[in-house]
């Protein structure tokens, strides 16, 4: 089920705008925003654009790094469902 599921993530991922730089740049901000709200809203569950997504795949994709970024912009690591 998850490997349909990250299927039908990376088919919406695939667009040219996806590899353009301010395009990149801006995700990656939308990203980090995203971390704050959950550092500040711990009981609720917010659901990631797919932008956003891509951005935390990518960071969990370097644990050492995302496990110091997750700690100082949430305050915890936080978990990732899928």
């Amino acid at each position: 089920a998850s490997a349909e599921r990250q299927a039908v993530f990376l088919w919406q991922v695939r667009w040219a705008e996806y590899s353009e730089e301010t395009w990149l740049t801006e995700a990656e901000t939308r990203y980090r925003m995203m971390l704050r709200l959950m550092g500040q809203n711990h009981a609720r569950f917010i659901v990631p654009t797919y932008d956003i997504d891509l951005m935390w795949h990518t960071h969990m994709a370097f644990p050492e790094d995302y496990r110091k970024d997750s700690l100082r912009l949430a305050g915890r690591v936080v978990p990732h469902d899928d």
